[in-house]
């Protein structure tokens, strides 16, 4: 934990002292509190890819479910030339993991309702 605080602490100076360039100062003050939780940072460039296994773990969810979404034409993967590996844009994988973040935002505000309202858990 100790290099999580260090991090924290160093990207939130950085942060401050970042002023010529406004889009890097955004996103290192977004970074720290990620890190501080001890969750993964990826920084990636709009045109990366990625691997089904990465996509997953981006998004919290198994290779294997991802598998479905590319089979089921929600979630659209290339291939490296020459190979048989598949590639997501990273752009897609965020734009799922958004989506998936609002569904569970929907759902834990119904539980919250129910809750409030009463209804045992």
């Amino acid at each position: 934990m100790p290099a999580q605080i260090e991090a924290h602490e160093l990207l939130t100076r950085l942060a401050g002292d970042v002023t010529r360039e406004p889009s890097l100062t955004d996103a290192l003050r977004q970074l720290p509190e990620p890190l501080a939780a001890g969750h993964t940072v990826r920084i990636t460039e709009d045109n990366d890819y990625s691997t089904p296994s990465e996509a997953g773990r981006m998004v919290g969810v198994p290779r294997q479910y991802v598998d479905k979404l590319i089979a089921r034409g929600e979630l659209v993967a290339t291939h490296k030339p020459q190979g048989s590996h598949r590639l997501i844009n990273v752009s897609d994988i965020e734009a799922l993991r958004a989506k998936r973040d609002e569904r569970c935002q929907g759902v834990d505000a119904m539980v919250d309702t129910l809750l409030d309202a009463g209804v045992e858990y």
